[in-house]
């Protein structure tokens, strides 16, 4: 199973798709858990007060990201997709607040801006992505065996 899926991944058949909206779904995601890796590292190593409740925020946002990636990859269905909405508005959510807070402050941070954009996006990307989906809420028999090998 888990030749067919690196082989299935490096070919490149799950990383470019017909739908543009998912394929940049996919590029926005790797992108944002590799910001979310980034902001997590600098809080461990810079204890600035309050570092552990950030520390969260990284680690939730990395470990949305990579379900993404996860669903998008394997196909899970509507139903794997559903349950990422939940994560797409935590994203809003977190990327809104942190845009308002650094547009407000006394010291302007441009990575935050970027940062703050690409999760806005992320999250609506995955929210545009799944909607009006038609097919299996669970993965299919079809798609378990090609993933199995058989």
């Amino acid at each position: 199973m888990r030749e067919r899926l690196d082989n299935t991944v490096l070919r490149g058949k799950c990383l470019v798709e017909e739908n543009p909206v998912k394929t940049a779904l996919l590029a926005i995601s790797f992108f944002t858990c590799a910001c979310a890796c980034w902001l997590g590292v600098m809080e461990v190593v810079l204890r600035h007060p309050g570092y552990g409740t950030r520390v969260g925020v990284a680690a939730l946002i990395a470990l949305i990201s990579m379900a993404t990636v996860l669903v998008r990859l394997t196909n899970l269905g509507a139903r794997g997709e559903r349950w990422l909405w939940v994560g797409a508005v935590v994203l809003i959510g977190i990327g809104g607040l942190a845009f308002v807070r650094d547009a407000r402050a006394a010291h302007f941070e441009g990575f935050v801006l970027v940062i703050s954009v690409a999760l806005v996006g992320q999250g609506w990307l995955m929210l545009v992505s799944g909607m009006g989906r038609k097919g299996p809420s669970s993965p299919s028999r079809s798609t378990m065996q090609r993933l199995a090998g058989e």
